[in-house]
């Protein structure tokens, strides 16, 4: 089992007869087992119950651990710790904006870029900053002088570059082939001009761009512009992909489950033949939404497929991918 760090704010009289302490920090195993067998033991004391079997308690305990460890993240600024609990790809991310270096995450829409970057700057304890790439240019980024004042009006960029903090560019891939290159020359000298002001790159400052494509240019059904080598090469690629058991893990009600399983179906078939159905997790969650109120909508399970799946699809791709779900 994994060291686990838990923070408790108990009293509590622990087996082993150690003096109790408010607020503790147990980092092994065996103290974690003997507090809560501690905890266990007075309850039961309380109640006046007869006996505590303590192999049995133990057994519960251990195995209830396996199955929901707990966990605490810590941030690692200035130290990289390890960080139970998380995804493979959230480790990563972390790992590399420990390192300073400037990370790319792509993949669908609904499958977590911008919460990923949102944790990321929680966890590392930094301020966050965000724009869009979407319709972007250099006076979005770095600001300029009032025509008429001639103060100079900050931009999320400046502030996160000179104070430190984490910046999500997010659509990147959407972004101006030009603007990005004036942003990567800031990026790669570690000083940029704002405004009439000369900043120095903070030490804390870390670079997220997150878009649905690999900065290619059109790619799966979404939009995108075609980014220099210049501006790709000092990303490093991380993909965000849900599985099918990740998308159903966040739906709670038994009829929505069944029909995010039918909706995977669907995507499924479309795969098999070479269709891009753009289905995400957002097609998903507004297909739930609907299910809710079928009913006040005068709405059936076709309706729903049809508005939230596919009505997007042309309607000769539609009809070959409903007669193959049909067959399965």
């Amino acid at each position: 089992m994994n060291e686990t760090v838990i923070p408790l704010e108990l009293d509590v009289a622990p087996v082993n007869g150690n003096k109790p302490t408010k607020g503790a920090t147990q980092k092994t195993p065996s103290n974690d087992l003997d507090l809560a067998l501690g905890i266990f033991k007075k309850h039961i004391e309380k109640e006046r119950k007869a006996t505590v079997n303590r192999g049995e308690v133990k057994a519960m305990i251990e195995e209830h651990l396996k199955s929901s460890p707990i966990m605490k993240v810590e941030s690692f600024k200035g130290e990289l710790k390890t960080v139970d609990g998380l995804s493979p790809e959230f480790k990563t991310v972390l790992g590399l904006a420990y390192l300073k270096n400037n990370v790319y995450l792509y993949g669908p829409a609904g499958s977590g870029k911008t919460h990923t970057a949102i944790k990321a700057a929680e966890t590392l304890d930094l301020d966050f900053y965000v724009e869009t790439g979407l319709n972007i240019d250099n006076f979005r980024l770095f600001g300029g002088n009032s025509p008429i004042d001639g103060k100079y009006h900050e931009t999320a960029f400046y502030r996160a570059f000179k104070n430190g903090g984490l910046f999500l560019l997010d659509e990147m891939d959407r972004a101006e082939p030009e603007v990005l290159i004036s942003f990567n020359t800031a990026i790669e000298q570690g000083k940029a001009l704002f405004g009439s002001e000369m900043v120095e790159r903070h030490p804390d400052f870390i670079l997220i761009g997150a878009g649905n494509t690999k900065l290619n240019g059109n790619e799966n059904g979404y939009f995108a512009n075609v980014q220099d080598h210049s501006v790709k090469s000092r990303f490093v690629y991380v993909e965000l992909k849900l599985s099918d058991g990740q998308e159903l893990n966040r739906f709670e009600k038994p009829e929505h489950i069944e029909l995010v399983k039918h909706i995977q179906r669907i995507r499924r078939e479309a795969d098999k033949l070479g269709i891009s159905s753009g289905i995400d997790f957002r097609a998903m969650r507004n297909a739930c939404k609907l299910w809710d109120v079928k009913e006040q909508m005068d709405l059936g399970k076709h309706d729903i497929l049809a508005l939230t799946v596919y009505n997007k699809l042309p309607d000769n791709e539609a009809q070959r991918i409903r007669a193959n779900v049909n067959k399965s």
